[in-house]
């Protein structure tokens, strides 16, 4: 009664170059061996800076409700440096273990926003009169009249949703990818790819867009913090790690390239192993960064009531 024969088969993901038993580079140690090394040297590095900052703050902790969110910022290169060595470590894992230092990230932004608001209204009680009292401006920075209450609990609700519904598309992934609907190597829209990647651009672009759209408003009143560098720091975060996925997506596609990979250099090595050393490696400079952009100086008091100038 049906022709079976004119229904289009369904939609099947290119399998990734297969990476076979890897072969010793030198002294018995395969090239995931080294690179596992050398990303333990740079966790190792990123764990005793970002820990010294850490103990600074908590030394230093005369303003606990701006220091405990600055904490929490200024661990998120650890994250991304620990979830990178065990990409390395567990190559058939990776794409699970990855997503560690993102989900991270996530609440770690919602913690710079609450740093952000902190400097503005150290007060909560007085929060909602200060907005009230703002007056709205456009996107060209023109009154309009009325107050910033709502736009400041609509900023509010964008940021805080952000690490719930990362960690929600994260659980999708996984549950993907376990199942075989994930196919990260194709774009198509049978897979689930290419539709959990828009939405993670999507909420991540709102998000970042709301934190920015508040230190534009609110620059003046936080002038003194040097928020923008601290926005700066943290942000450099993603930005390198996203760059750098462009480029080696592109690279492990190369043919000519991929051609070159064998037992002593696998595929793996080159999409997973080397992207993620260098994501260990940033990371150690980016946590030297955050010593300049989150210092803790500024937090050393006179009996708890002043602040140095940093």
């Amino acid at each position: 009664m049906f022709n079976h024969h004119d229904s289009k088969p369904a939609p099947t993901c290119p399998p990734l170059p297969y990476s076979e038993t890897p072969q010793p580079v030198s002294g018995g140690l395969t090239l995931q061996h080294i690179l596992l090394i050398g990303a333990g040297a740079c966790v190792f590095l990123t764990a005793i800076i970002s820990r010294f900052l850490v103990f600074k703050h908590l030394h230093r902790y005369t303003f606990p409700e701006e220091q405990r969110q600055i904490v929490r910022v200024v661990v998120t290169p650890l994250w991304f440096s620990v979830a990178s060595l065990l990409s390395i470590a567990f190559y058939k894992a990776a794409l699970y273990l990855n997503t560690i230092g993102f989900i991270y990230e996530a609440f770690a932004l919602a913690a710079l926003y609450l740093l952000f608001v902190q400097y503005v209204t150290p007060d909560p009680q007085l929060r909602d009169a200060f907005f009230y009292n703002l007056p709205f401006k456009d996107r060209k920075g023109k009154e309009t009249g009325g107050n910033s209450l709502a736009w400041f609990k609509r900023t509010w609700i964008i940021v805080f949703l952000y690490p719930l519904l990362t960690f929600l598309l994260y659980i999708i992934q996984w549950i993907t990818l376990a199942t075989g609907k994930y196919c990260p190597n194709s774009n198509k829209p049978h897979f689930a790819h290419l539709w959990l990647t828009l939405l993670t651009n999507f909420i991540t672009a709102l998000a970042v867009m709301a934190v920015i759209g508040f230190y534009g408003r609110l620059k003046q009143p936080m002038a003194s913090h040097k928020p923008l560098w601290k926005l700066v720091s943290f942000k450099l975060v993603v930005f390198l790690n996203f760059i750098q996925s462009l480029v080696f997506n592109y690279v492990s596609a190369n043919k000519s390239v991929i051609a070159k990979t064998g037992l002593k250099f696998t595929f793996d090595d080159l999409y997973i192993g080397i992207p993620n050393l260098l994501i260990c490696f940033e990371m150690v400079l980016l946590s030297l960064m955050m010593h300049f952009t989150f210092r803790s100086r500024e937090y050393h008091s006179n009996n708890g009531k002043t602040r140095m100038s940093t």
